[in-house]
């Protein structure tokens, strides 16, 4: 899963698994409670504190791993890998929604940071061009799009998305209009040094 800096992480896990920890910088444990040999629940909430990747892990626990001989019950693990990213893609370049139908001129290298409200779709066909570097929220999460892109290739073409609601996924769907969001990108290959 993929956390925004400042973003809190809860989990709910059954009594019979070990409490929680984070040896990551980017993920710093707020409160915990339960968890093998409690009896109870185990509840753990985190907080992104810093960007980087993780894996959140544990593995359950019983009284007869104990004992002599243990048990043959088997253990059971959970594990999570965690992408935290900045709050707000702070690329060289910014477009936010009012950058509708304007033209961007990249440099290989440069990065282009993009931020939509939640009703945009996550960006799913993008020219090769341009790599995507990290992308978070958008319909249909709820949270803001907030993507990341790297220049990596000479190339012009239309960086495109549109809105969603879940009404256009019913059945019968709703009339509820599509609001497109298009952006003229040219990638271009820095000039030579002299």
């Amino acid at each position: 899963m993929t956390l925004v800096l400042g973003q809190t992480l809860g989990v709910s896990l059954p009594s019979s698994y070990l409490p929680l920890t984070s040896t990551s910088p980017a993920l710093t444990l707020v409160s915990s409670s339960g968890g093998y040999p409690t009896g109870q629940p185990l509840t753990a909430l985190f907080r992104a504190v810093g960007t980087g990747s993780l894996d959140l892990s544990t593995v359950s626990d019983d009284p007869c791993f104990h004992t002599t001989p243990p048990c043959a019950r088997p253990v059971l693990q959970w594990t999570v890998h965690v992408n935290v990213v900045p709050a707000s893609p702070a690329g060289d370049v910014n477009l936010t929604q009012a950058a509708n139908r304007t033209t961007v001129n990249l440099v290989i290298g440069q990065t282009l940071g993009v931020s939509l409200p939640a009703n945009y779709r996550p960006f799913t066909s993008v020219n090769p061009a341009l790599a995507l570097v990290w992308t978070t929220g958008g319909y249909p999460t709820g949270q803001p799009l907030r993507v990341l892109f790297r220049a990596v290739g000479g190339a012009s073409f239309d960086l495109y998305t549109q809105t969603d609601m879940a009404c256009n996924h019913d059945p019968t769907p709703c009339p509820g209009p599509y609001q497109p969001w298009t952006v003229r990108i040219n990638t271009l290959y820095p000039p030579p040094s002299r």
